[in-house]
């Protein structure tokens, strides 16, 4: 099977989003193969279905995006490297646990490649890096076919994660790749690097589809 990748700079969120629904409802109907989607967005809040009320202070409500996909509150922003994925799970078993499981292991094995040890916990999606998250997982489900995906802290600014406990943790305990390396690390490097272990773990050709604008 082939994958087409579309790998974007920084686009806003309800743009990213209408596009997956757009492309998800193609890939139900078999017009389409499965797509990975790599951009940064402009600085927001989603919240997931998991969120509750009280997750939400005040100062961010009029500032918050309730989306489809799993979990709870998040922040998305430059330096965050975001990866969507369209999938039609009715190819691979039909098995949704197993492919968070591998969405789990390129972002490991990725992390790997910097000499850092990334973890899963118990329970709970995401990869953890001595006690601070780095990386989020959420997906939605419809038909057998994914949208949403991942997001991995590269060098952006961690401090908007204090205003919430991003999906369900606590907004102190978040890192990325730059605070634990303490040089600058670009996205070019680890999109290159998270694209090769994509390829091995999921077992496809990656293929850059043709240019998209969004």
């Amino acid at each position: 099977m082939t994958t087409e990748i579309y790998s974007l700079s920084q686009i806003s969120y309800q743009k990213a989003l209408i596009w997956q629904r757009e492309r998800k409802l193609l890939c139900a109907k078999g017009l389409c193969c499965n797509t990975m989607l790599l951009l940064e967005h402009p600085p927001v809040y989603t919240a997931g279905r998991a969120t509750q009320p009280e997750d939400i202070s005040k100062n961010l409500l009029n500032k918050t995006i309730e989306v489809e996909r799993g979990g709870q509150i998040t922040f998305h922003g430059p330096g965050q490297l975001v990866g969507y994925l369209i999938f039609d799970l009715r190819l691979r078993g039909r098995d949704v646990h197993q492919f968070v499981r591998d969405i789990e292991t390129i972002l490991m094995r990725t992390l790997a490649e910097f000499g850092v040890v990334g973890l899963r916990k118990d329970d709970l999606t995401g990869i953890w890096v001595e006690g601070k998250k780095i990386a989020s997982i959420g997906i939605h489900l419809s038909k057998w076919v994914t949208s949403h995906g991942f997001s991995l802290n590269i060098d952006m600014d961690l401090d908007p994660f204090r205003l919430v406990d991003p999906c369900g943790q606590d907004g102190r305990l978040v890192t990325s790749l730059r605070s634990i390396l303490n040089r600058d690390v670009t996205r070019k490097e680890v999109e290159k690097i998270l694209i090769d272990q994509a390829e091995k773990t999921f077992g496809e050709r990656f293929l850059f589809g043709e240019e998209l604008i969004l």
